[in-house]
């Protein structure tokens, strides 16, 4: 195992890529993706917008099926199989959208139901004790009957956010979980995904593009750049990296590097 900042310990390696690539009509978007996640980790995956971070969350869901290269989850071997195959390691995954991606015909508690309903036979009963469960967790007790346009966009993120949770995955996958929050939330939201590791042991792994947000929750980060790993290490060593290019982009350095003010989009987030 391998000690984690403040004597906790990380498990074993839950995820895996290796040789990661993406192509849209020939164009590259991801090139020689490697990096490894372990259980109860929160790794962080940062870079500039168009940069290819979104396209890899969507590449360890399953959403899209990489060019090149293996992804392995908990074990197994995700690339090239078949969406029927991919359930069984989607189970093991939750997905929180940055928009949170709510049914908007649907009230707070059937969202978080929705995976429960779809994917067990639990009865009404069990599933709104589960549904409870979950939102007491992310601190929406007693909105079970709301719809999603009378939340606040914090909230919105946190119904999401129980969502994900309601199959007890043993992963969780943040596109951008604090954009668009002011300073309270994006902390609250923040301390949920700590919290989540705490308590239950959830491994998670957070794109986004603030720096700051990022590097007060992550054990780890990799930043990709130019369509490939740029730097990956604790948010310590990240600050002291000999790149320029991550000086810049840790520093929020905008008379940083010229190349990489210039640099336009390599593709999708």
């Amino acid at each position: 195992m391998t000690q984690r900042a403040g004597g906790d310990h990380y498990g074993d390696v839950i995820v895996r890529v290796s040789g990661l690539e993406y192509a849209v009509d020939g164009r590259l978007i991801l090139e020689d993706i490697n990096f490894d996640v372990r259980e109860g980790e929160i790794f962080g995956i940062m870079g500039m917008s168009g940069s290819g971070k979104s396209t890899t969350l969507r590449c360890l869901m399953g959403l899209i099926q990489p060019s090149a290269g293996t992804i392995e989850i908990d074990g197994e071997v995700i690339t090239g199989q078949s969406e029927d195959d991919l359930n069984s390691a989607r189970i093991k995954m939750g997905m929180c959208f940055q928009m949170a991606a709510l049914f908007d015909s649907m009230t707070v508690h059937e969202n978080v139901a929705f995976g429960l309903k779809r994917h067990t036979k639990l009865s009404k009963d069990e599933i709104a004790g589960r549904v409870a469960e979950n939102l007491a967790i992310v601190g929406l007790t007693g909105f079970e009957d709301y719809m999603p346009a009378d939340l606040s966009g914090g909230m919105r993120k946190r119904v999401g956010i129980a969502r994900a949770m309601i199959m007890h995955p043993k992963i969780l996958l943040y596109d951008e979980p604090t954009s668009g929050l002011d300073p309270i939330t994006a902390g609250q939201i923040n301390g949920l995904i700590l919290r989540l590791r705490q308590e239950f042991g959830t491994t998670s792994i957070v794109v986004t593009h603030e720096v700051d947000r990022l590097f007060a929750i992550a054990d780890r980060v990799m930043m990709i750049d130019e369509r490939t790993v740029t730097a990956c290490g604790t948010p310590e060593e990240l600050f002291r990296s000999d790149n320029e290019r991550v000086r810049a982009f840790v520093a929020g350095d905008m008379y940083g590097p010229t190349d990489m003010c210039l640099t336009g989009p390599q593709g999708p987030g």
